[in-house]
Parts: structure tokens; C-alpha cells; sequence
């Protein structure tokens, strides 16, 4: 992927804030405990590569090298 947990942490939480999608939704969705979403959106850990996998399929290719506002939309 290439970038940092806090990158990844911020594009994360932008996608999940233009879907309307709270921590509770996509922890539903990726079946983690809502802190784990805490902590993927504050950039102290990162999801592997099967949880990345779930969040592309919710929020769609929120991670992808660019401008996180672009792809987050």
C-alpha cells in the first residue's frame, strides 16, 4: 500500500464521513470491534489485508495513491 497508519487512519475517516458510515457500521461490516475502527482512523494501527478488503468493499477504494479527498468521493 505505501502509506503510513496516520495517512491511512485520515483517507479512512474521510470515506467513512462522505458515506455518513459511523465507527459501529463499519465495524458491523468488517466484523472488528468498534475500537479497532477507533484505532485505524487515529492511525495507530492498520487493518490486514483481509479487513482492507471488507473496507474496499464498503467505502470502495478509499486507500488508492491520490488526493484522500478525491478518492474518498
Amino acid at each position: 500500500m505505501g502509506m503510513d497508519k496516520a495517512e491511512h487512519g485520515r483517507r479512512l475517516k474521510a470515506a467513512m464521513a462522505s458515506r455518513g458510515m459511523d465507527r459501529e457500521v463499519v465495524a458491523d461490516w468488517t466484523k472488528v470491534k468498534v475500537r479497532t475502527i477507533t484505532n485505524w482512523t487515529s492511525g495507530a494501527t492498520m487493518p490486514s489485508d483481509k479487513e482492507r478488503a471488507a473496507l474496499h468493499r464498503l467505502l470502495g477504494p478509499y486507500d488508492d495513491q491520490g488526493d484522500p479527498v478525491e478518492v474518498a468521493v
